[in-house]
C-alpha cells in the first residue's frame, strides 16, 4: 500500500499538485447506497476510516501518515527501499513514511527543510494579509 501511495504522491507532484495521505488500521466497511435512479451514493463505516479522516487535516501535505498502527507494526513492515519510517511520539503516535528519503539520516534533514518551508510559507501569507489590510 505505501509503494501505492508513493506512486500516487509522485504523480501528483509531477502535475503540482500537494496532497496528503493518512492511514489508519481497523475495521471499515463500504456500502453501495442507491437513493436517485442514476445517481449513486456509496458510504464507508467503520472506526478506522472516520480515524483516518480525523487526522487528514492535521497533517501537513505531502506527507502519508499511519495513524493507530499496531503495536508490532515496526517490525511488520520493511520499506526502506521506498523510503524511510518514522515513529512519531506525543499526543497521538503515529508512523510517517518520507517517501521522498531512502535512508534514516536523511529523515532529520527532510523534516528541517520542510519546517523551514512552512515557516517561509506562513510568514509570506502573513505579509501579504498585512499589506492587504492596510
Amino acid at each position: 500500500m505505501l509503494e501505492q501511495m508513493q506512486c500516487l504522491h509522485k504523480r501528483m507532484i509531477e502535475e503540482e499538485y500537494l496532497v496528503r495521505t493518512t492511514i489508519a488500521y481497523g475495521h471499515f466497511r463500504y456500502e453501495n447506497r442507491l437513493e436517485i435512479p442514476r445517481i449513486r451514493k456509496d458510504m464507508i463505516i467503520g472506526g478506522a476510516y472516520l480515524k483516518a479522516y480525523a487526522e487528514n487535516d492535521k497533517k501537513l501535505p505531502g506527507s502519508i501518515v499511519i495513524v493507530d498502527a499496531p503495536d508490532n507494526f515496526d517490525v511488520q513492515i520493511s520499506c526502506g527501499h521506498l523510503g524511510q519510517l518514522f515513529r512519531h511520539t506525543g499526543d497521538s503516535e503515529a508512523w510517517e513514511f518520507f517517501w521522498w528519503v531512502t535512508t534514516n539520516r536523511s529523515v532529520e534533514n527532510a523534516k528541517h527543510k520542510r519546517d523551514e518551508a512552512c515557516q517561509s510559507l506562513y510568514k509570506a501569507l502573513v505579509k501579504a494579509y498585512r499589506k492587504r489590510s492596510s
